[in-house]
């Protein structure tokens, strides 16, 4: 052990969630799932990479509202009932490797691509996408109101979505289940 880094292997705790060390794998986006689903070829890297002895495994970059919030073909997505029972099985994976699962969700917005949404992008703003290599098209305003709850769910728990969200409860069982599966 590197005596710079004396506390890197030791247990750690992050509100109620017990590591087994302070090493984490940060989210990366592979787009291996089949139509936004887990299949064996995620499973199988993310058993990999529990078993290899980190403390946490952040899950990439997954979509909570397709097809607006895709940024490409193969992302995981979690904004149907359908997705649970694959999000489930990783989590249940990440963790008969000794990790613990967290999820990192996402919706591109206005970096989203008409190639892989198949229409115009929505975004909290009208303002195009600066980079070069995003397509620089202005961004709808239409879906603002609806998604901006799934960030609030996500960034204080025990904050709830309105009753007259559409979609609100079954997006809200979803965020339930991945809490559920990283503190177990």
């Amino acid at each position: 052990m590197n005596p710079k880094y004396p506390h890197l292997l030791s247990p750690a705790q992050i509100g109620e969630v017990k590591l087994r060390n302070r090493v984490v794998m940060a989210a990366m986006g592979m787009s291996q799932s089949d139509n936004g689903f887990v299949n064996q070829a995620v499973l199988n890297h993310y058993a990999a990479r529990a078993a290899g002895g980190v403390g946490a495994v952040v899950v990439e970059v997954t979509c909570v509202d397709a097809p607006l919030g895709l940024n490409t073909k193969g992302m995981l997505v979690i904004d149907d009932d359908q997705y649970i029972p694959g999000m489930s099985r990783l989590a249940e994976v990440i963790h008969a490797g000794g990790a613990k699962a967290f999820l990192q969700i996402s919706h591109t917005g206005r970096g989203a691509r008409r190639t892989i949404i198949g229409q115009q992008p929505v975004g909290p703003s009208a303002v195009p996408m600066p980079y070069s290599f995003m397509i620089t098209i202005t961004p709808s305003l239409r879906r603002k109101r609806k998604s901006a709850w799934w960030w609030l769910a996500a960034a204080w728990p025990g904050w709830k979505p309105p009753a007259s969200q559409q979609g609100a409860a079954m997006k809200w069982n979803c965020l339930n289940v991945i809490k559920s599966s990283a503190v177990r």
